[in-house]
């Protein structure tokens, strides 16, 4: 018995003209990543911070605005209530409270110590603040005292 096979496979292939370039020799990629990537921002040195003796926040759009501010001891910060959902001003250390505000609401405290004090807002807990409170001193060296700090903001 005799068998034929025809088209039952692939031709073969030819050898390349040239040699194929070696990877020293090839263009550099260029990734997706790095073609959309945003500039990076610089470390804050804390140059340029204005700080405070009377600060006034407004909470507004459910954030915190400016969401940090540096204050010398014994400034007062106030928090407006612009939104028309309710909001509190609530330390994570439970030094102070403003309880549930209504839109028109005020609160402030007076820090009377040096610090960090974190906040946020009990009924929507991802709104978050800073307040950094320094020493007179301190704030005389490397800072400007002024009326009102940067705009920082966070929002949902």
């Amino acid at each position: 018995m005799l068998f034929a096979l025809a088209g039952c496979g692939t031709p073969a292939a030819e050898p390349p003209s040239e040699a194929a370039p070696t990877v020293d020799e090839l263009p550099p990629a260029e990734s997706e990543s790095s073609a959309a990537e945003e500039p990076t921002e610089e470390p804050d040195t804390g140059e340029g911070v204005e700080v405070l003796d009377r600060a006034e926040l407004s909470i507004a759009d459910f954030s915190f605005r400016p969401r940090t501010v540096t204050i010398v001891v014994g400034g007062t910060v106030v928090w407006s209530q612009e939104d028309s959902a309710p909001h509190t001003v609530t330390s994570d250390d439970f030094i102070f409270d403003s309880g549930t505000m209504a839109e028109g609401g005020d609160f402030q405290f007076t820090f009377d110590t040096p610090g960090t004090f974190t906040y946020y807002c009990e009924i929507h807990p991802r709104m978050t603040g800073v307040i950094e409170v320094v020493e007179a001193a301190e704030a005389a060296g490397d800072f400007t005292i002024a009326a009102l700090g940067g705009e920082d903001y966070y929002s949902d």
